[in-house]
């Protein structure tokens, strides 16, 4: 398991992004792939470049929020800090938060992801 704090934005990042998120590349249109999630929706068609592209980045806020996690971001010069909370099922019982830092908005979001994604799969 690869240290997701110090992944820097690119491909491996990526791809660990669409992998905890279960999303798949279904087809082609032209040269870019054709993005299906767990549900079989079509969510992107094209390179998938969340750890660079606010677009992109923006997808894995979506999805995250279909899963039931609350994605908050503070951006400053330079930094931004991304955290992820999910309710627990129990009164405003909270999950234990997942956090990351980059210096771009896009990969604190990434690296939160990744984070935040192991849980649902441990259990």
């Amino acid at each position: 398991m690869p240290d997701i704090d110090k992944m820097e934005a690119g491909a491996e990042l990526n791809a660990l992004v669409i992998g905890r998120l279960g999303w798949r590349a279904i087809g082609w249109c032209g040269d870019n792939p054709i993005w299906e999630d767990a549900d079989d929706n079509n969510v992107w068609n094209g390179p998938f470049r969340p750890s660079t592209d606010w677009a992109a980045a923006g997808e894995v806020w979506d999805e995250l929020n279909r899963q039931g996690w609350l994605v908050t971001v503070i951006c400053q010069p330079g930094k931004a800090f991304c955290s992820l909370c999910r309710l627990s099922g129990k009164s405003d019982e909270l999950c234990p938060r997942k956090e990351a830092v980059g210096p771009t908005v896009p990969l604190a979001i990434c690296r939160a992801a990744c984070k935040a994604v192991e849980i649902v799969f441990q259990k």
